[in-house]
Formats: C-alpha cells, structure tokens, sequence
C-alpha cells in the first residue's frame, strides 16, 4: 500500500474504541493541525498526498501528512469505504499503486468531489484535551 493508506491507517489507531470485533478511530490532537492548514490553504490536496513517495511523505511536512492521511482514512471509515479501498490495494495494487482509482470508485465520484466532501467533514469535528 503507498505511505497515505499504510501510515494514515496506523496513526487512524493511535488512539481508538473497540466496538464488538471493531476498532474505531476517535479523533485525536492531530486534527488542529489540519483544519489550521485547510483554513489557510496550505494542506496538501488529495492528488498530490496520495502520490507521495516516502522520503516526500517524510519530509518537511512530515507532520501534517500524517494528520492528512488519518483523517481521510478517518472519513474513509466513517463513510464505510475504508475496509474496501483497503482490499482493492492489497488485490490490485498494480492497477492504481496511488489509491485514487479506488477512492473514486468507492464514492462514485471524481476525488475532487470526495476532497470537498472531506474538508466539509473535518469542519464538523472537534478535539477537545482532556
């Protein structure tokens, strides 16, 4: 799976609920980081994120990559398409090694579409400390 799928799953269960056999994802600190970014139209749009290579990943902005990838595949799970874009990279990594294919076709609509829905999503959340 590319850096997004394979990280943003990993840091979507940093902090989590099990429900039943199920593990959640429950929004955590990394999300003022990204509403900041989207606010001040700095954060990576979706075709270039899910392009990126690890050493770009991992590069100057390590951090909000990171929080990108956990809440798209926080949104992924909440709108139930999570565990089949999954699927579709470990069966048919070949066809789209991006993911962009599969996130389309989960939503049945061009990822710009996907990425507004997104952003408008990430504007009903909230994080509080503890």
């Amino acid at each position: 799976a590319p850096i997004w799928v394979s990280e943003g799953m990993a840091s979507l269960y940093e902090q989590c609920r099990v429900e039943g056999d199920v593990m959640r994802g429950e929004t955590n600190w990394r999300l003022p980081e990204l509403q900041a970014a989207i606010g001040k139209k700095v954060a990576t749009p979706l075709t270039s994120l899910l392009a990126l290579n690890a050493t770009d990943f991992r590069g100057k902005s390590e951090s909000l990559h990171y929080a990108e990838s956990r809440y798209f595949c926080k949104f992924l799970e909440e709108r139930g398409v999570l565990a089949t874009i999954y699927r579709n990279f470990r069966d048919r990594f070949a066809k789209d090694p991006t993911g962009r294919l599969f996130v389309e076709q989960a939503f049945g609509q061009p990822l710009a579409r996907v990425e507004q829905e997104w952003h408008d999503w990430l504007q009903t959340q909230r994080w509080e400390t503890r």
